[in-house]
């Protein structure tokens, strides 16, 4: 889709006759739908982000009491923004690190985390309804009525 706007984009620029005229419209044209190449990276780790998000508040509103529990899921989410903001950087300053691998490393360390948070909040929202389940169980099997 990138490519066809930047085509069209070009052919409507061009008015000159002569090589430089023309590479310089080029250049004008890479410049104007450079926003549009970028976008693709930012909307893909946002809503990766968001639907982190969602499952960490989820978890969090379970675990209102426990500081503990809290602080692990801000610190995991913490971690997962800033890696996710870091590689939606690279990926567009357009950093040469393919070359020693460093920018694939950081593609899949943003997804290993992006999982490893969903992972333990995703168990710790599973703990807590297996907890409310036992407890059910267990007044409903009771001889003696329950009070609160």
């Amino acid at each position: 889709m990138s490519n066809l706007i930047y085509t069209h984009s070009g052919f409507i620029q061009i008015g000159s006759d002569s090589q430089a005229g023309f590479e310089d419209q080029t250049q004008i044209a890479e410049e104007k739908i450079l926003p549009l190449v970028y976008m693709p990276t930012w909307v893909l780790a946002v809503a990766m982000m968001l639907g982190d998000f969602v499952v960490v508040w989820r978890a969090w509103v379970l675990f209102q009491c426990i500081s503990l529990v809290k602080a692990v899921l801000a610190t995991l989410m913490i971690g997962n923004i800033g890696i996710n903001i870091v590689d939606c950087i690279f990926d567009n300053l357009g950093i040469k690190l393919s070359e020693a691998g460093y920018a694939q490393i950081l593609d899949w360390l943003s997804v290993l985390v992006s999982m490893v948070v969903n992972m333990f909040a995703t168990s710790l929202i599973a703990w807590k309804a297996w907890q409310v389940i036992w407890t059910f169980n267990a007044v409903l099997n009771s001889k003696r009525p329950f009070s609160m």
